[in-house]
């Protein structure tokens, strides 16, 4: 076990040393040189990418890393099937992507663009089920190195584009995607090759009916990967062919999603190691509720300074990150997206929870539910309120979501409503509150009254719940 968390905590130092890199500084800058109707064009596309990338593996990935992991012999006996059957789901994909772009009116200039991005999620997708073996051999280290491959090689490639000045011309929006492409693509063949010894051995037998399996075992974790998927990402979608000037609206937009993602990646890592930690609670009877509350208060620690500076400085912080393109606009557009921090806090330990007690129809209803209010709400408030009103939308949907995971939780468990426990929060909510107005009497640099609210965030944390925080991470990390 001590090994496991070695290992995870390995993973974790590369992608947070490698992804953040490549999020707010590589991509930013690209968005930051890019003609707005450029960069927002790039980010609609990729975004309508996503929308059928379930049709690339329903729940293969997750099936194989699965049987893998428990026989020995299943990887030499179904990788070329498998490999067969996510080939043909490829082509499906690509066709699929093609020609509903056609049907919803993608220009025959945005084409090349567009096969660019149906070709790296293609290879993604090859990439992530050969990590899966991987994992499932516990090659941890493999694969915390697989995982920031592609971007690290991204981040050296697309810095060279942008730092050398005779090449800096040459960047465009395919110029970017194709050097993510060459990382991904490295990628694959990385993972291929730690996985050659394996691979060698494969059997040339087929098995007719593992589509049937699989199908049969994975398709309800597909499905709600899938219409997780959709509520995240139709919004950038919709604001390109709902809204007179969609590529603009979504340049804005991205400018205040992509830090709403880097925040995100941090909270997706601690729910990665909370779902085999529940899975284990629950297995053995005991109870989950004080666990999952400090999950989410180490996770609400982080998410609600955020909210209050988000709020208070987002003019500041969105001029700081883009120079020549943030107004008052975007930086109201920043605030209400980091709003969704809590809500997607609650969503990462509770719906993790409910996850690994097997709830798995109910988080499928509660996300088609999820999706069609996000659709809705899109569809009304995009073409009045552009990019504004996605963030609303989003936002309504990740707090409609993330409550109801937390209702779920108290009413399957039966647990009982903490006052103590609330009444420690609103005191630090509120002192952290009246310090938004106080502190900058005492710092007059906004940088620096950033980090006094998160400081005084987590020495307030600490006074009132030193006990619990150290237990929690105890038993969350430390068994």
């Amino acid at each position: 076990m001590r090994k496991f968390f070695a290992d995870a905590l390995f993973v974790q130092i590369l992608n947070l040393l490698v992804k953040p890199v490549w999020i707010l500084v590589i991509d930013r800058a690209v968005q930051n040189y890019l003609p707005a109707e450029a960069y927002g064009g790039y980010f609609s596309l990729l975004s309508f990418s996503f929308l059928f990338i379930i049709i690339l593996d329903l729940g293969i990935n997750t099936y194989n890393n699965r049987s893998v992991a428990v026989n020995d012999q299943f990887f030499a006996e179904h990788f070329r099937e498998l490999i067969k059957v996510k080939t043909f789901l490829s082509l499906i994909y690509a066709a699929v992507v093609l020609v509903i772009g056609w049907v919803v009116g993608i220009s025959a200039e945005e084409l090349p663009l567009l096969i660019l991005l149906i070709v790296m999620q293609i290879l993604t997708s090859f990439s992530q089920f050969i990590r899966s073996n991987i994992t499932a051999w516990h090659w941890f280290k493999k694969e915390g190195i697989l995982s920031v491959t592609d971007r690290f090689v991204a981040i050296i490639g697309i810095a060279a584009f942008l730092w050398i000045p005779d090449w800096k011309d040459w960047l465009n929006a395919e110029i970017f995607v194709a050097i993510q492409l060459c990382g991904v693509a490295i990628a694959l063949i990385l993972g291929l090759g730690y996985s050659w010894s394996q691979i060698k051995h494969i059997s040339k037998k087929t098995d007719s009916g593992l589509w049937r399996k699989i199908l049969k075992e994975s398709w309800p974790f597909a499905l709600l990967a899938a219409l997780m998927g959709l509520y995240t990402r139709i919004d950038a979608v919709m604001l390109k062919f709902l809204h007179t000037d969609g590529a603009l609206e979504t340049d804005v937009y991205a400018m205040g999603y992509r830090l709403l993602d880097a925040g995100n990646m941090f909270a997706a890592i601690l729910s990665g190691m909370l779902l085999p930690y529940f899975s284990r609670l629950l297995s053995q009877k005991n109870d989950t509720k004080r666990q999952s509350h400090v999950a989410y208060g180490w996770m609400f620690l982080g998410a609600a300074p955020i909210v209050f500076l988000g709020h208070r400085y987002g003019f500041q912080i969105t001029s700081f990150l883009y120079p020549d393109k943030a107004d008052a606009y975007s930086a109201n557009i920043f605030s209400l997206l980091m709003t969704v921090f809590p809500a997607a806090a609650l969503v990462f330990v509770f719906g993790a929870l409910l996850t690994a007690a097997g709830s798995i129809r109910w988080l499928n209803r509660m996300a088609i539910a999820s999706f069609i209010l996000n659709f809705s709400a899109n569809l009304i408030l995009i073409p009045e309120f552009g990019a504004e009103g996605a963030a609303f939308a989003t936002l309504s949907t990740q707090w409609f979501f993330g409550l109801a995971c937390v209702i779920r939780c108290y009413s399957k468990f039966k647990w009982r409503f903490d006052l103590r426990g609330m009444t420690y929060w609103v005191l630090w909510l509120g002192i952290l509150f009246v310090s938004i107005f106080y502190i900058p009497q005492i710092f007059p640099p906004w940088l620096i009254q950033c980090v006094a609210v998160c400081v005084l965030a987590v020495v307030l944390a600490v006074i009132f719940n030193l006990a619990e925080i150290r237990k929690g991470f105890r038993n969350i990390f430390g068994q």
